[in-house]
């Protein structure tokens, strides 16, 4: 064999293998979600909003409901929040490792309910066998909602009431959250047990993840990073298959749950149970949170639509 010969061979075999990696590197991704009309097929996302149904939380679920609506969500079911005091005998009988005695818990006492409502949806998820499932609580709005319906913060008027009259939204405020969730969405990275996180609160401080030049849409949470929350924000994430069914083994295994959710999902972090994936990005109007979603009518300052721990 000639020379010249040998020389294609070897650039022919580097060829090749270049091809096959590149192959197996798209192949980590999940396949790009179909889209209608140029949106987002929600139905595959499965979304589960958790929300208490007490006269407060319907109320502002109406004003969620109608915001999420303009923003183009408007397919999503509900997972029945449980409430720390109502629901407690249920609680503890169906799952009775949640200690509610746990200090984190009597300082936050809607924080049990809530992580009842969570072990509730980790449920649904590894029942229906989702390759995704997305859980979002009940007073989650797009980025900039707020901001793009002219609400301030130090506004005297009650948000839901404000949001339930008047309800135009600034067409830019719009496109910017749909081509930013809609990029996030169908570039979701793949790695092992993969949970994505669409933000964190903030507390208008810089703790948790930053955006990076990277020009990825997610970056990967590390075992350290520190979130003034405890951990990555629990208001939209969106979780694998495979994360489903680590956590649920997780939990059946654990002897007791003390963790509130935000702080339960940084440690199946530091344990690897899961990869958490935070959005590379961040559209918030609100300095409370970072990320691509705010929660109503919370403020740096102050709260005007709590009912979690009534």
């Amino acid at each position: 064999m000639s020379n010249c010969s040998a020389i294609f061979l070897v650039i022919g075999a580097t060829i090749l293998i270049a091809g096959i990696v590149l192959i197996i590197t798209l192949m980590c991704r999940y396949p790009k979600l179909e889209t209608m009309t140029g949106k987002i097929n929600l139905e595959q996302l499965n979304i589960y909003i958790t929300s208490l149904r007490d006269p407060l939380s319907k109320k502002r679920a109406l004003a969620q409901k109608r915001i999420l609506k303009i923003f183009g969500i408007n397919k999503y079911k509900f997972n029945s929040a449980l409430h720390w005091k109502k629901d407690s005998t249920h609680i503890q009988s169906v799952y009775p490792k949640l200690n509610q005695n746990a200090p984190r818990f009597t300082k936050r006492p809607g924080a049990y309910g809530l992580t009842a409502s969570f072990l509730q949806f980790l449920n649904i998820g590894y029942t229906n066998k989702y390759e995704l499932i997305t859980w979002m609580e009940d007073d989650v709005i797009p980025a900039g909602a707020e901001s793009g319906l002219g609400i301030k913060d130090d506004s005297t008027q009650g948000i839901t009431n404000m949001i339930n009259k008047r309800y135009k939204v600034n067409e830019q405020v719009i496109t910017n959250f749909e081509n930013k969730f809609s990029a996030a969405i169908n570039n979701l990275p793949k790695k092992k047990n993969d949970v994505y996180f669409f933000g964190h609160t903030a507390y208008c401080e810089l703790s948790g993840k930053k955006p990076t030049n990277s020009g990825a849409d997610w970056v990967k949470i590390g075992r350290n990073d520190f979130y003034k929350a405890g951990g990555p924000g629990s208001s939209c994430v969106i979780f694998s298959k495979a994360a489903i069914i680590s956590i649920f083994e997780w939990v059946q295994a654990a002897k007791s749950l003390d963790l509130p959710i935000d702080m339960l999902f940084m440690e199946l972090i530091k344990n690897r149970v899961i990869t958490g994936w935070e959005v590379n990005t961040s559209i918030t109007h609100n300095q409370m949170f970072y990320g691509l979603f705010e929660q109503l009518g919370t403020y740096c300052h102050h709260r005007k639509n709590n009912t979690i721990d009534i």
